[in-house]
């Protein structure tokens, strides 16, 4: 008779430490999700915050920047391949 109602209180205790992990697991997993979802709220926020605010700036023409652009590329390949190639002396 002893031996079964230690049995059962063994069970019993096994049981509650169980109940009790499964609540601090879900308990954590809850405040991890509420923390994503301010963290993404922020995000968004800040993120239309950003595209509704548009600075005055001087307008650049479309030449000068396709100059920009063709000045930027013959440099790259000006600079890269003689870097990238063995030196022949």
């Amino acid at each position: 008779m002893v031996v079964v109602v230690v049995v059962v209180v063994v069970v019993i205790v096994i049981v509650v430490i169980v109940m009790v992990i499964v609540v601090i697991v879900i308990v954590i997993v809850i405040v991890i999700v509420i923390i994503i979802i301010i963290i993404i709220i922020i995000d968004i926020s800040f993120m239309q915050g950003v595209y509704t605010y548009i600075p005055e700036t001087n307008h650049v023409l479309r030449e000068h920047c396709i100059a920009a652009i063709l000045m930027l590329l013959f440099m790259l390949r000006g600079s890269v391949i003689p870097a990238l190639t063995p030196s022949l002396h």
